[in-house]
């Protein structure tokens, strides 16, 4: 499947657009469900919280806007496999990095579980 350099500044600028209409919604979820990084004076700069889920809107975005690419294009088995392999690992990675927001996790359960998703991923590509 070739694609041009046109097509994937059009694919970026959807994605943009598309992730920058879904971040106010996931903000409004985040602060409506109570889902906010709290500032500590040890450890944070900010000074009032700040809500998550910036990055599920990123990733949602991505996920969306390059299935249908997919789709929209020369579909096939294999090219939806190849990404799955790239974008699975990828989401994995950013659940890791939102419990850990949410949980405050040691680094140890963080390294294993973006360790895995990389060793994943290199395998399948």
């Amino acid at each position: 499947m070739t694609i041009s350099q046109v097509d994937y500044f059009f694919l970026f600028v959807v994605s943009c657009v598309f992730v920058g209409l879904l971040t106010p919604l996931m903000r409004k979820i985040a602060i409506s469900q109570d889902i906010l990084d709290r500032p500590t004076f040890t450890h944070k700069s900010h000074k009032n919280p700040v809500p998550y889920l910036g990055g599920v809107a990123i990733i949602i975005g991505v996920i969306i806007v390059s299935y249908i690419a997919l789709i929209a294009g020369r579909f096939t088995l294999n090219n939806f496999w190849l990404a799955t392999f790239v974008l699975g690992p990828a989401v994995v990675m950013g659940l890791v990095g939102l419990w850990d927001d949410l949980r405050n996790l040691n680094p140890l359960p963080r390294f294993i579980g973006q360790r895995i998703a990389g060793v994943l991923e290199t395998q399948q590509v």
